[in-house]
């Protein structure tokens, strides 16, 4: 008998390679993709504005990536001699106005340049619940811990979230008509709404991805029903009983590199991703000849390596 239900992935109609340069932008989950392909010295960007889970403030930021618009002052605000925007991440607090633009800006320039030439766009989206900030009047990327009274929230419908992605993919088309685009629905549930709140907040992203996925060069790889069907047990999950632990997230990944990789690509990471954790392991004895031993035969691997794919960024 089988005592869970195992969810079937269909491979990726085009496949990434260590030469097609990755956009990913989306919630903390895309962070763990990011860092796994990043590791394995794939050509990615992960997350350059920092984690943000709705499909609104990642559609806003690619626009102004791609219309260079950059950040003012006047959207920015100071708390506690920190400057923070409520259209970026909170790792972009600094603490000065300028520092903050600079970092932000940078990141816009950035992404603008890396999408014009990117092969795929991974979206990852987090929720269709949002807030507005009720007095600037725009739906915010983060809240940075203000008071909730100054927000709105409301929960999107389907055609308003399915309509603000499609108009920036058509946008990104126009520029780079060669984009595949990769949709994945976070796994990690947000209960700050209770059970049905959330259930229905993911019900929204399933209903508007029947939608997307109607957009030419589309697929959709099911993160969420991996987590929540096929390892349907709280040991795959972290302390807080919502995010995935690590486990969890690394045969998350695998599966992502069963449908996207060639078994050429996908040996070649597994072989790259075992040497950068060789470089990094910390031995006890670290003037012993056994492990000054190891070192010599990680780089001379790694120096093949070199030689043998002189495109892939060790």
């Amino acid at each position: 008998m089988e005592f869970r239900t195992p969810v079937p992935v269909s491979p990726c109609p085009e496949k990434i390679s260590h030469n097609t340069p990755v956009l990913m932008l989306g919630s903390c989950f895309s962070d763990h993709m990011g860092g796994r392909m990043t590791n394995e010295r794939f050509k990615v960007l992960a997350n350059p504005f920092g984690v943000i889970y709705n499909p609104f403030s990642i559609a806003l930021l690619l626009k102004r990536s791609l219309d260079d618009n950059p950040l003012q002052e006047d959207e920015l605000f100071e708390e506690g001699d920190v400057f923070k925007s409520f259209l970026f991440h909170s790792s972009f607090a600094a603490q000065s106005a300028s520092e903050l633009q600079n970092k932000a800006n940078e990141a816009l320039r950035r992404t603008s340049a890396y999408i014009k030439q990117a092969s795929f766009l991974i979206l990852t989206f987090g929720t269709a619940r949002y807030y507005r900030h009720n007095a600037g009047g725009n739906i915010v990327a983060n809240c940075h811990k203000q008071p909730p009274s100054v927000f709105t929230g409301a929960l999107a419908s389907p055609d308003e979230c399915f309509a603000e992605i499609k108009a920036v993919i058509d946008t990104l088309r126009a520029v780079n008509p060669g984009l595949f685009i990769i949709f994945t629905i976070s796994p990690v549930r947000y209960m700050k709404d209770g059970n049905p709140g959330a259930q229905q907040d993911k019900a929204v992203l399933f209903v508007a991805l029947e939608q997307w996925l109607k957009l030419p060069r589309t697929w959709y790889f099911p993160a969420y029903e991996i987590l929540i069907d096929e390892l349907r047990d709280y040991r795959f999950y972290a302390g807080d009983m919502v995010h995935p632990s690590a486990v969890a997230a690394d045969y998350i990944y695998e599966k992502f590199a069963e449908a996207c990789y060639t078994g050429e690509t996908a040996g070649l990471a597994r072989r790259i991703g075992k040497l950068m954790q060789a470089k990094t392991h910390r031995p006890l004895f670290p003037e012993s000849h056994s492990y000054k031993d190891f070192l010599k035969k990680t780089e001379e691997e790694l120096n093949l390596l070199k030689q043998q794919y002189p495109f892939i960024d060790f």
